[in-house]
């Protein structure tokens, strides 16, 4: 039975949709991180318009003593009057941005209030805990299936070189030495039957072209179901996608998959 999903009242809206509530505003919809982000735009724009007005405090003092300067050319005191007016100008500037800036953190702060920022951060949060926990679930799976690596080495050397090579390959082959106690239909007739670790066995694939490969049992896993090895060898590992090295091609299946061997001379 499935575990209702309690504490995700509003995302399915979100995650069907897969839309930002305020993608203009570029949220990381942690509430910390955005009001820092609040805190720093208009820290900057704060230093802005202090760095223009001191800028401009000092253009003022230079076309001043410029202009009382009876000696200074008359060009020298047209360079610091245009510096002087370029200088207004950026203060203009500056102060018009920091308005802008202070009305858009204003606006900011008040869609961070929202029922639509809370739940969609909720719902990314809850996003990062399903991608944490897959990741869990991988890295465990991959650690279990190195840890396997060994004893399935094991377990395939201990299988004579002579039937080795038929590890993988399906035994309903015309030729094949190694008769697997199937039916007709490659079904296993071994009902009730256990395995032992290192046992060269049938194991029955589903699909139309029904087949029985050879494997070799790796480890009981309990309950009925083994830990088969389907590879002689363990393969190397994909540089691109380390997650789904499986080595010796191991799978866990249920007894009822598989069916006792016997080999031939």
């Amino acid at each position: 039975m499935q575990t209702p999903i309690t504490t995700l009242p509003y995302y399915f809206d979100y995650a069907s949709k897969l839309r930002d509530p305020y993608p203009f505003d570029k949220f990381s919809y942690n509430i910390e991180q955005d009001e820092a982000r609040c805190e720093q735009k208009l820290a900057e724009a704060v230093n802005r318009r202090k760095d223009a007005a001191e800028a401009l405090m000092n253009g003022r003092s230079r076309l001043a003593l410029a202009a009382s300067n009876v000696s200074t050319e008359y060009t020298l005191v047209a360079v610091a009057a245009g510096e002087f007016m370029r200088l207004s100008h950026s203060l203009v500037c500056a102060e018009g941005n920091f308005q802008k800036v202070s009305d858009k953190i204003s606006e900011a702060r008040n869609n961070m209030r929202t029922k639509d920022y809370s739940d969609y951060a909720a719902f990314l949060a809850a996003e990062r805990e399903r991608e944490a926990a897959r990741l869990q679930r991988e890295a465990a799976r991959k650690q279990m299936l190195l840890d396997m690596k060994e004893p399935a080495q094991a377990a395939v050397d201990a299988v004579d070189p002579k039937w080795r090579v038929f590890i993988g390959r399906n035994l309903r082959d015309a030729g094949c030495p190694i008769d697997a106690n199937i039916n007709s239909r490659g079904d296993p007739l071994d009902e009730g039957c256990t395995f032992s670790v290192g046992e060269l066995v049938g194991y029955a694939t589903g699909g139309r072209a029904r087949s029985c490969l050879g494997a070799v049992v790796v480890k009981e896993e309990g309950g009925n179901n083994y830990w088969i090895a389907l590879s002689s060898t363990p393969g190397e590992e994909d540089p691109y996608c380390p997650e789904y090295f499986v080595p010796y091609g191991l799978r866990l299946v249920a007894g009822s998959e598989l069916a006792k061997c016997e080999v031939g001379n």
